[in-house]
């Protein structure tokens, strides 16, 4: 299992217990992708949550990481490091000219970020996300990676903008797109 250390946290890929419905409260799934319908109940999500932990928990680096108090074993969050296919129209967003280089997809790798209420507003999803980053650009020497949320969702905005990413909110769009570039890679292209 691979374990990642910050000075307050550690995030282990995958989890060995379900969360309860008091770690996810009623808001968690609020923003996380396919989940802000008020009529998806605690089962229905819980059971997606936890097919997405069981299922990649022993392969490879990407896949979601629990996010843990350091010496604690109580679940506070998660931050995923996963591949995803984005459209020419999201490429674009995160381009410097602003366009998409082709007419595909491409494949890039995508970051987020949920909390327990009782853990926001302490800096955790930014060290976390932080520290997957740095795990993304420094062992995995992945190029580019990319975040999005959904514009009302200014707090993850804020993580967006601590974690130096470029912040594209326009606003004929749904959501908000962050991207950051591994800056070896992008010197050593030059």
């Amino acid at each position: 299992m691979i374990e990642l250390e910050t000075e307050r946290l550690t995030l282990r890929k995958g989890r060995t217990a379900p969360p309860t419905q008091a770690e996810l409260k009623a808001d968690y799934h609020r923003y996380v992708t396919g989940f802000a319908d008020p009529d998806v109940t605690f089962a229905q999500y819980q059971d997606v949550i936890l097919g997405l932990y069981y299922k990649d928990r022993e392969g490879g680096p990407f896949g979601y990481y629990t996010i843990y108090p350091k010496g604690s074993d109580r679940w506070i969050g998660h931050c995923p490091l996963i591949p995803r296919l984005c459209t020419p129209a999201e490429v674009a967003r995160f381009r410097p000219d602003g366009n998409s280089v082709a007419p595909y997809q491409t494949l890039e790798v995508e970051i987020g970020w949920a909390l327990i209420m009782e853990a926001r507003g302490q800096g955790f999803a930014t060290e976390a996300a932080q520290a997957l980053l740095d795990y993304g650009f420094r062992t995995l020497r992945v190029q580019r990676i990319v975040a999005f949320t959904e514009r009302e969702n200014s707090a993850s905005i804020r993580v967006m903008e601590r974690l130096g990413m470029v912040v594209d909110q326009r606003s004929d769009t749904e959501q908000v797109v962050g991207s950051i570039e591994n800056s070896a890679i992008s010197s050593a292209n030059q």
